[in-house]
């Protein structure tokens, strides 16, 4: 079962994104739905530079900005709006049981 963080404060959050990729879980603040997204700060997906910057930012103005991989970009979210966070799993692949075909054997004719 993935770790889950209720309620993380904001130096919580930035820990642990530093550190792995998450499922934050907030309230978007134009129409107040509930948003869930894989994200991250780690350097091998920030670089060191934009890291420290969005770290910077995101205390100074209250919303965190993060490496969103689902669309491949940086989004934010104000850190009073984040309800949870859960640590990403990525989705195992099944293998599909495929059958064998069988040569249908044919009797020859006298």
């Amino acid at each position: 079962m993935p770790r889950q963080i209720k309620n993380p404060k904001p130096q919580t959050l930035v820990k642990h994104l530093m550190s792995d990729i998450w499922v934050v879980s907030f309230y978007k603040v134009s129409d107040n739905s509930l948003r869930h997204m894989v994200c991250t700060l780690l350097k091998d997906f920030v670089g060191a530079y934009d890291q420290k910057a969005a770290i910077e930012l995101g205390m100074e103005r209250g919303a965190l900005p993060v490496y969103d991989l689902e669309n491949e970009g940086w989004r934010s979210f104000r850190f009073e709006s984040v309800v949870s966070m859960v640590k990403y799993e990525p989705q195992k692949k099944t293998k599909k049981k495929t059958k064998k075909k069988t040569k249908k054997k044919t009797r020859k004719r006298p």
